[in-house]
């Protein structure tokens, strides 16, 4: 492997050889790397920037060939407690330096680059744990100091030591006094920690004798002399003179009331000036002029006044609070709100604990789920999450300093110590796979890992297709977000998180374009992915059943086109024979009328004609009544034609001495008749009736009507004299009835004897 040109180097049983040469000869140098003395050297590689990697049978190391450090690599979250790194079969760097280990156990990566973020959860040995931590204390480079749930530990950065000073309880606070004394609250009292070991404050400090059995969450130091100290145990804030040994007492009952007992953290805004976050209230006291205030702090938004005050910081005029659940909030420097920000802007959770300004360019947040980093010209957020290294997603309501530049700061599962300086971007956008396609349908289920597909055919009876995608992101695997759009349906893109399928259900049938694409943790996205999809016609859906529907309309339309037709060929009929009757049978009747008037005027025959005049006058306005009712479509039912023969038969046979009776099955009253049918029947009744008046000699004329099938059948009998069948056949009239049944599909029957009378039968064909 060449180290740089002209040198060569090589592994031995016994370290590792550089062999270097010129056009002259060849000189031999002796690596020999101080932290794996005497172990077998299995593999090597050089990262990008010439660093040699080597791994034994018992560790993987670091060689710095300008500084000639050698560090073992440890793996502090071993995978299922197994250590990978001392069964190493090769070594590889890629092009972004992540180095890569073919291993017994598998294959292993990381990234060589300095992370921001440095957790801490689990000793070097494995057997101390902080399961919860509440504050993080800087000593010193090296030294930290943790109040945890369980109790109160020692940790070494560097060793990953970490030693149990006390587990009698939670430990909320810790912090270094003007005289270096280091002073610790637990849930119960404050120490002073003295030799590694808890001794009780008021030993050593006796004016805090007074708040010694108390608790402190949070605490501000102005000059060389004053400490004041926010209450965990809701006592208000201590004011404590290091150098006068006086302490003080605010809250609601001193001569300077706080608007609350409750104090969350205090904070501070100037050399002079420190705020006070409660419940409801943010208080500032200042104590050059002595004045405190207690300001509620309105949302005009929300229309209401927030709470739950956690933490306050100061970025040149601007103030900047959080309101536990309602996001990070910007006030002027008369605490007034200019603007919030949410999880809708992009924060990571609207439960902000701690604010930290850096450099006044940024603000980094810790929440109930992830860190946030605000960038105060832009106005945007980056969020950062377990996956990206931090100890957990949660972070402690307390648990958060900063000190020489970096942020110390935990809760759950440990702490992490972030440095602000050593965050960058990821620019490499992920790769992007559609690794699998599921398509579901009524009878079966499709499903295909082709990575190369462009196209694909869905059948026609698919319930569901979902599609799967993935993107290679080594940086971040778990923040690997996707969005997709249908081209035909929408220009916009869905974003569908970290979401790997898109479902599509209820498509119609046709050809999709379908394209996906992939973000890594930074936002830098992929070139989009484009899959063609060909959704099949159901049956009802394919052209020739189109067409099978139109050709069917159109045929109903025709029929009903062809209906209309003949109804207006049979009205037209009607009309025609109802004007050939009133030509025949008024015209005639009108002309007789003339005639018998001309008579009379004349002289002859004056009373004579004058007497026709109103016979024939009488009967032209029957007629015309008839022919009115006939046109009246409200009275087209078998009663309706019963009411007439009344209205008809029985005053012309009274005159004639002859009884009439008409009548009817019940059945048969309400039943419809067409016009022709109405108008026809009616006309050969009036023929056959008018007849027996006038021929048969009787008494009595019955007329009765029943039902037959579907239609109706009418008998017209008397109980007269009778008459040649034969004769009568040959007759008009009875060819005139016949011709006007036929016209409606009836038929007419007669039937005469002088025994009997006679009987004429108007049935359906």
């Amino acid at each position: 492997m060449l180290t740089k040109p002209g040198e060569i180097l090589l592994a031995t049983s016994g370290g590792f050889r550089i062999i270097s040469h010129d056009n002259k000869s060849y000189q031999i140098k002796i690596l020999q790397p101080t932290c794996a003395v005497d172990e077998y050297i299995s593999t090597y590689d050089l990262d990008n920037k010439g660093n040699l990697w080597f791994a034994t049978d018992k560790a993987l190391y670091k060689y710095e060939f300008q500084s000639g450090r050698c560090s073992q690599i440890t793996d502090k979250d071993k995978f299922q407690g197994e250590d990978w790194l001392n069964t190493i079969f090769d070594i590889r760097f890629d092009k972004q330096d992540n180095i890569w280990l073919s291993t017994q156990k598998g294959v292993a990566y990381a990234k060589v680059t300095e992370s921001p973020f440095q957790t801490f959860y689990v000793s070097s040995d494995n057997k101390t744990r902080i399961r919860h931590a509440y504050f993080v204390f800087k000593e010193n480079d090296s030294t930290l100091f943790v109040c945890a749930e369980d109790g109160f530990y020692k940790l070494n950065t560097n060793s990953y030591e970490i030693k149990t000073i006390s587990n009698e309880g939670s430990f909320f606070y810790s912090f270094k006094t003007p005289d270096n004394s280091i002073i610790v609250s637990s849930e119960k009292r404050m120490y002073l920690l003295k030799n590694n070991k808890l001794q009780k404050i008021e030993v050593f400090y006796k004016e805090l004798f007074p708040i010694a059995n108390e608790s402190i969450n949070s605490i501000v130091q102005l000059g060389d002399s004053i400490t004041i100290m926010g209450s965990e145990s809701i006592k208000g804030i201590f004011i404590w003179n290091t150098k006068k040994h006086t302490l003080s007492i605010i809250n609601t009952t001193s001569k300077q009331k706080l608007a609350s007992d409750i104090v969350n953290y205090v904070s501070t805004i100037n050399e002079n000036k420190i705020g006070i976050l409660s419940d409801n209230f943010i208080s500032t006291l200042d104590l050059k002029i002595n004045s405190l205030q207690n300001l509620q702090i309105y949302d005009s938004l929300l229309k209401t006044n927030l709470i739950l005050f956690f933490d306050f910081t100061t970025v040149k005029d601007k103030y900047y609070t959080c309101a536990y659940g309602k996001g990070l909030i910007k006030m002027n420097n008369n605490f007034r709100i200019e603007k919030r920000y949410t999880e809708t802007e992009g924060l990571a959770n609207n439960g902000i604990y701690k604010i930290f300004n850096v450099g006044d360019t940024s603000l980094f947040i810790t929440t109930n789920n992830g860190l946030s980093v605000f960038n105060i010209k832009t106005e945007t957020f980056k969020n950062y999450y377990k996956s990206d290294g931090l100890h957990s997603n949660a972070f402690e309501e307390a648990c958060g300093m900063m000190k020489n530049g970096l942020i110390y700061a935990g809760g759950v599962n440990g702490f992490t110590i972030i440095n602000p300086s050593k965050l960058s971007t990821n620019t490499n956008a992920p790769k992007l796979y559609i690794n699998r396609i599921l398509v579901e349908s009524t009878n079966s289920k499709t499903d295909t890992s082709n990575l190369e597909i462009q196209k694909l055919i869905i059948p026609n009876d698919v319930l569901q297709t979902t599609i799967y995608l993935s993107g290679i992101n080594w940086g971040n695997a778990d923040r690997t977000s996707f969005a997709w759009r249908i081209t035909e349906n929408n220009s916009q893109w869905s974003n569908i998180g970290t979401q790997n399928f898109i479902p599509l259900i209820g498509l119609n049938h046709g050809t999709y374009h379908l394209q996906v694409k992939a973000a890594n943790e930074d936002g830098i996205w992929s070139e989009p992915k484009e899959l063609i999809l060909v959704f099949l016609p159901k049956w009802y859906q394919t052209w020739w059943f189109y067409l099978l529907i139109v050709l069917t309309v159109s045929s109903i339309l025709y029929a009903l086109y062809r209906y209309r037709i003949n109804q207006i060929k049979k009205q037209h009929e009607i009309r025609k024979n109802i004007a050939t009757d009133l030509h025949d049978d008024l015209g005639s009747t009108l002309n007789s009328v003339k005639i018998f008037t001309n008579l009379a005027i004349s002289g002859v025959k004056q009373e004579e004609s004058l007497q026709q005049v109103k016979d024939n006058l009488t009967e032209a306005t029957m007629s015309l009544r008839d022919m009115i009712w006939v046109l009246d479509d409200s009275l087209d039912t078998v009663d309706e034609l019963i009411t007439r023969l009344k209205q008809f038969a029985i005053p012309v046979a009274n005159a004639s001495n002859i009884e009439t009776i008409i009548k009817a099955d019940s059945e048969v009253n309400s039943r419809q008749l067409t016009k022709e049918e109405k108008r026809n029947l009616f006309l050969i009744c009036k023929e056959v009736i008018n007849n027996s008046i006038k021929y048969s000699g009787a008494s009595q004329i019955d007329v009765t009507i029943t039902t037959s099938g579907k239609k109706i059948q009418i008998v017209v009998a008397d109980n007269g004299k009778g008459f040649d069948v034969d004769a009568v056949k040959k007759g008009y009239g009875l060819k005139n009835m016949q011709y006007r049944a036929g016209q409606i599909k009836f038929k007419v029957v007669l039937y005469s004897s002088p025994s009997n009378g006679t009987q004429i039968t108007i049935l359906p064909i």
